[in-house]
C-alpha cells in the first residue's frame, strides 16, 4: 500500500466494507473475519471506508442465488458507493480545474 500511495500521492484509496451474505458459513466469515479485517486495515493505514455491510443487514432477499445481488440491491449498492464518493470526486475535479495537485491524507469520505 505504501508503494501505491508513493507512486500516486494524490490518489484517494477507499476500502469497501463487505456486503453481508444472508446465511451460512460465508455469512459468518464475512461478519467475523472479513468486516473486522477491512476495518482494521483501513484504521491502520488511515484509509476511508464505505459501509456496504449495514445497508444489507437483514436483507436476505437481496441475494436470490445466495451469491449475487438482485437488481434492487445492486441499485442500493451503487447509490451508496456513488453517494459516498461524490464529495471526493467533486473535490478532486475542482482541484484539477484549479491546477492544484490535490495531495494530503484524508481518512474519511
Amino acid at each position: 500500500m505504501q508503494e501505491l500511495t508513493a507512486q500516486h500521492p494524490a490518489a484517494r484509496i477507499v476500502l469497501l466494507q463487505p456486503v453481508p451474505f444472508p446465511s451460512g458459513s460465508t455469512a459468518h466469515a464475512v461478519a467475523t473475519l472479513a468486516l473486522p479485517a477491512t476495518l482494521a486495515v483501513a484504521a491502520e493505514l488511515g484509509l476511508a471506508t464505505i459501509d456496504l455491510f449495514t445497508p444489507f443487514c437483514d436483507q436476505g432477499d437481496a441475494f436470490p442465488d445466495a451469491d449475487h445481488l438482485n437488481s434492487e440491491a445492486t441499485e442500493v449498492f451503487t447509490d451508496v458507493v456513488l453517494r459516498e464518493l461524490q464529495p471526493v470526486l467533486t473535490s478532486r475535479l475542482e482541484s484539477i480545474g484549479s491546477g492544484s495537485s490535490g495531495g494530503g491524507g484524508q481518512s474519511r469520505l
